[in-house]
């Protein structure tokens, strides 16, 4: 009994048990408080909930939560007391029902008899290899146990790698499932993976260089109508350019790179991820992940 709880030891009350608290004198007072408070309500509110915001009804709940604080502090303490004088007086019921063959008073606490069953056959083997040592066997027979043990530990080994394995994969296919890429997003790829990065696709002068800074506002570089100081302005970080970018900049699908130059004008931006792709490859301008 000490590797596993005795499934014979009280864990619940019985209803008598239950019933012989609720008729203690100190909860039959607690009761008969809460039941006066009660005839009072209903006599001068007729219904309960009438009476809330008044004093009667506050000392009507408290009466109610001591009564079932105090049946609940009972029980715990009969449960415990219980507990104890079994934890007591069994271990004399079990030796004396060993010595006398009671059968049916052990049976709950008897391991089931029979022969162990293993999932695999190579745990029953070296399961078996533990009780029947290779020195019992020879030299030879030595040698052969201990190679077949070795391969069925390799064998469970590899059973236990597999299934390890084959878990990942299907979490791997269902997160793939789970997060499909939709179609803008597959057309701005593919439409990104043909752009160039290079100055040489910038043929001829131009008065803002094609690599900008890290977080300038392609949208301010093409507004001419704005000071050059103002459309130069670098911003703080990729967040404060995304913020300024939907505060100032709502995005138009369909329309052409605003970056001052006839390449870029030529590309058509089909979505908000087409975009930032398109600043991040040519332009070197990084902005937040949020779409």
């Amino acid at each position: 009994m000490s590797r596993r709880i005795d499934p014979r030891r009280p864990k619940e009350l019985t209803e008598a048990q239950s019933a012989s608290i609720r008729q203690e004198e100190e909860i039959q007072e607690l009761r008969g408080r809460r039941d006066e408070l009660f005839q009072r309500i209903r006599h001068q509110f007729t219904f309960i909930y009438r009476a809330e915001g008044h004093a009667i009804y506050d000392q009507y709940e408290e009466a109610k939560r001591a009564v079932d604080r105090k049946i609940k502090a009972r029980e715990r303490e009969l449960m415990k007391q219980i507990q104890k004088e079994y934890d007591a007086i069994a271990p004399v019921q079990d030796m004396r029902a060993q010595l006398e063959g009671d059968v049916e008073l052990l049976s709950l606490i008897l391991p089931a008899s029979g022969p162990d069953e293993f999932a695999f056959v190579e745990r029953s083997r070296i399961a078996k290899a533990f009780f029947d040592p290779p020195s019992t066997r020879g030299p030879e027979g030595d040698v052969d146990c201990r190679v077949s043990i070795v391969d069925d530990m390799v064998s469970l080994c590899i059973r236990q790698e597999g299934v390890f394995r084959k878990a990942r994969r299907i979490r791997r296919i269902q997160g793939r499932k789970s997060h499909p890429r939709d179609a803008d997003t597959e057309c701005t790829s593919n439409a990104v993976k043909s752009e160039s990065t290079s100055e040489s696709d910038f043929p001829g002068p131009h008065l803002f260089p094609a690599r900008c800074k890290p977080y300038q506002c392609l949208y301010c570089l093409g507004d001419a109508n704005l000071p050059l100081e103002e459309r130069l302005h670098n911003l703080g970080s990729k967040y404060s350019l995304q913020r300024h970018f939907d505060r100032r900049h709502p995005f138009p699908p369909g329309e052409p790179c605003p970056f001052p130059h006839s390449v870029c004008s030529a590309v058509t931006l089909n979505s908000v991820m087409h975009f930032k792709n398109h600043a991040a490859k040519v332009h070197g301008i990084y902005m937040s992940d949020k779409v």
